[in-house]
């Protein structure tokens, strides 16, 4: 594993619920993340009517009683949010790949802030000629 130091410290455990609960937020709310992306006047204007309808198609199931007609109502609404999100899947996949990312490094900060870890990982022998290099011993020395 390639432990990269000088990213641990920016790295939280408060970065990654954030990305996860925007990328949640971005599945049931997409419309709020349309203004982020380059659409076309085309697009823009048709997200924005899909919106208007999906904020009508809340406030009237907040009044249905039958659950045939509330499921029904949720059916459109899914059916409005599963487009819109398929508008903003750039956005969706850049955030994935942050999280990714600040997963990799929780991963890593907790191998080398690990009490037991190991601070070398190179060969004894890399390590002999390494200090060698640095510190050549005399010729009275190399006698032992």
């Amino acid at each position: 594993m390639y432990l990269n130091f000088k990213s641990s410290p920016g790295t939280s455990d408060s970065k990654i619920s954030a990305l996860k609960k925007k990328i949640r937020d971005l599945e049931f709310n997409p419309e709020r993340y349309v203004d982020k992306l380059s659409l076309t006047k085309k697009e823009e204007i048709q997200i924005r009517k899909l919106a208007e309808k999906k904020t009508e198609l809340i406030k009237k199931i907040r009044g249905v009683l039958i659950s045939a007609e509330k499921r029904k109502i949720s059916e459109e609404i899914k059916a409005i949010n599963n487009f819109m999100v398929e508008k903003v899947r750039p956005l969706k996949c850049e955030l994935s790949k942050k999280l990714e990312d600040e997963e990799e490094k929780i991963k890593q900060s907790k191998v080398y802030t690990f009490r037991e870890f190991p601070y070398c990982f190179f060969l004894a022998k890399e390590l002999c000629n390494l200090l060698n290099f640095q510190f050549p011993l005399s010729p009275a020395d190399n006698r032992k």
